[in-house]
């Protein structure tokens, strides 16, 4: 059987949707089916052909990394749905300002969970709702009930929980009682990004004030959340609220600078770089997962000409996939990492 990176990445791709829409006891089912067509081969042609093999395991593996990405063991706060909780962790994101009220929205990373059984250990991520800004890796403490992501109204309506729960969120809280709390550590790229993001912010709104430097904010870090409501009508009715994106100038910027050294470093060389900028930068820009993977392909292209001569995009597109359906199965279910 003749194994390419293509039909690896559908092995995988159709193993997750079917585990998603089925659980992981249909898809147990199927693997079972596989195991035997295979054993069943090997004692008709007495030939043991790894191929077929490798599609069998690699699609029990990526509908088990889905079966846990979605379970309690990586998600404790879906245990405590619709319980009052105390929670300590650490906030990973910026604030987000809401259009309609006087809250704010934050990703707040859990460390600790306590009820009236105890405190137990975590490691999870919950969409935070208050009336108090903070500032990205601020600790907290605080109280309130968990609430499960919104299910989606209807057939064409935007389904909330499924958004959240490509970027590894399953849980919200809202809450009024909290408190700073000595600083938590968190390892997180995602909050490395937010970070950096954040100081740039600050850094802009030392000289500029308004919807100007909100403008600058959203060319330069991708936050389009500090617009006046006004003004931010104005681009949404205008479709200018689409344009501004920071890959363009951030793309335009680097191959600027890459440009600049061509006369004087050796193209191998300068390839190299160019792909070292491009992970780098996808760390930074890993909220926004479509440009993310654009990124990672760009990378991938330029070491793979570098060491075979020749890139083949859609082999590039099928690592990228396979990465996903291990690493983070959910980010598949994000439309802007499909579509980008």
């Amino acid at each position: 059987m003749k194994i390419t990176p293509i039909l690896l990445a559908l092995v995988m791709t159709a193993s997750l949707l079917l585990t998603s829409q089925f659980g992981l006891i249909t898809a147990g089912i199927i693997i079972v089916i596989m195991l035997a067509v295979f054993f069943v081969y090997v004692f008709i042609t007495h030939r043991l052909d790894m191929g077929i093999l490798l599609v069998v395991v690699l699609f029990a593996v990526s509908s088990f990394s889905y079966s846990y990405a979605v379970s309690w063991h990586a998600h404790k706060t879906i245990n405590y749905i619709n319980r009052y909780v105390t929670l300590q962790g650490t906030i990973i994101s910026s604030a987000d300002k809401s259009q309609t009220s006087d809250n704010y929205r934050y990703v707040f990373h859990v460390k600790n969970i306590t009820d009236k059984n105890g405190t137990a250990e975590a490691s999870d991520n919950i969409m935070l709702t208050t009336p108090y800004q903070y500032k990205c890796g601020t600790s907290l403490e605080i109280k309130g009930i968990i609430k499960d992501m919104p299910k989606k109204m209807n057939e064409n309506g935007f389904d909330v929980a499924l958004y959240y729960k490509s970027s590894n969120i399953f849980t919200k809280m809202y809450s009024e009682e909290i408190h700073e709390i000595e600083y938590i550590p968190v390892i997180s790229i995602y909050a490395l990004g937010e970070y950096v993001a954040e100081k740039i912010d600050n850094i802009i709104y030392s000289y500029y004030e308004g919807d100007g430097a909100a403008i600058l904010s959203a060319v330069i870090t991708g936050n389009k959340h500090h617009f006046s409501k006004e003004y931010d009508d104005i681009l949404h009715a205008t479709a200018f609220h689409r344009i501004l994106h920071p890959a363009h100038l951030h793309i335009m910027l680097i191959f600027t600078i890459i440009g600049l050294f061509s006369r004087v470093i050796k193209r191998k060389y300068r390839d190299i770089f160019a792909a070292v900028v491009f992970i780098v930068y996808a760390v930074l820009q890993c909220s926004n997962i479509g440009f993310t993977r654009c990124l990672v392909c760009a990378a991938l292209t330029i070491y793979y000409r570098l060491r075979y001569g020749r890139a083949y995009m859609p082999d590039t597109l099928s690592a990228v996939i396979i990465f996903c359906c291990v690493a983070m199965p959910t980010m598949l279910f994000n439309v802007s990492f499909i579509l980008s």
